[in-house]
């Protein structure tokens, strides 16, 4: 949380109201983020993802945001295979693991990415991240285990009250643990499953930055009866956009999947087919069989 410096002496006139709105606002994102952590949801992960097994990282970042990318690499811990991509210039805290430096779009430098990592160190799951978010509640570590509780191919963590999310339909909801739905967006992050990477990937390369790839994989969920999940246990701030390549473009794009595919909005890939509460992954988590769920 941002604690400020205590203001010295009177306030000026000018800008006075812009210094309360922004004292507002701050109280507002720390009284969210209190709520959230107060859900008891987050009990249902608790422990969870610090078994060793083959796990794999992938993300293009930028080095602004480098600290991020650090964050997220060690809540997985000692055993995860990583895999980064520098889009301008390499950090020395990720040196390790970088292994490669300059421009490219999206889904092509990824799919460089992860051809680099057999795969037999992904089975188990392979995130697929970028850098400009963060966890408020729980971690990667924690992720990577909720899949399997019912098991997901395809599954990433709710947006949190202040994060910037294209849709509603990924926030979090109050009370739930996971939900099983027929939609996961194709970022900041995801994981896919063995069976999921063995459908989905190659990443497409002719989409420049992934804007409207749910809609080229809703057909293949469908024909391989993949099933796609949210973690609401678990809650990311992600941060508005802030440029980097032609928006109008990539809008463009998404509106011509659209039409080919006979929608109208992605919405319209959006459904919830179950709820599962707190109770029931705890008593799956005890081995005592996969949990009742209730439609939304």
């Amino acid at each position: 949380m941002v604690t400020e410096r205590p203001v010295r002496g009177p306030e000026p006139t000018s800008g006075g109201a812009g210094v309360r709105a922004r004292r507002l606002r701050l109280l507002a994102k720390a009284t969210i983020a209190g709520a959230q952590r107060l859900d008891p949801s987050r009990f249902g992960l608790a422990g969870a993802g610090r078994e060793d097994g083959p796990v794999a990282f992938v993300a293009v970042y930028r080095l602004r945001h480098a600290h991020r990318v650090v964050d997220l690499v060690q809540q997985l811990g000692p055993h995860v295979t990583v895999r980064l991509w520098s889009l301008d210039e390499p950090a020395d805290s990720l040196a390790t693991w970088t292994v490669g430096v300059g421009p490219g779009t999206r889904f092509q430098l990824l799919n460089r990415l992860i051809a680099t990592i057999p795969e037999p160190l992904r089975r188990r799951g392979l995130i697929v991240s970028d850098d400009d978010y963060g966890f408020t509640v729980g971690g990667l570590a924690e992720l990577v285990a909720a899949g399997p509780l019912l098991d997901l191919d395809v599954w990433q963590p709710a947006h949190g009250r202040t994060s910037f999310a294209n849709f509603a339909f990924l926030r979090r909801r109050a009370g739930v643990v996971i939900r099983q739905t027929t939609f996961v967006e194709q970022g900041p992050v995801l994981v896919l499953s063995a069976r999921a990477q063995g459908v989905l990937l190659p990443l497409p390369e002719d989409i420049g930055m992934g804007w409207g790839v749910e809609v080229r994989w809703a057909p293949l969920v469908a024909q391989h009866g993949l099933r796609l999940g949210i973690v609401d246990a678990l809650a990311i701030r992600h941060l508005p956009p802030t440029g980097g390549y032609d928006r109008d473009v990539e809008a463009a794009q998404l509106r011509a999947l659209l039409d080919e595919a006979g929608l109208e909005a992605v919405e319209d890939l959006q459904q919830e087919v179950s709820r599962v509460g707190l109770r029931a992954v705890v008593r799956l988590r005890r081995g005592q069989g996969r949990p009742a769920t209730s439609r939304p």
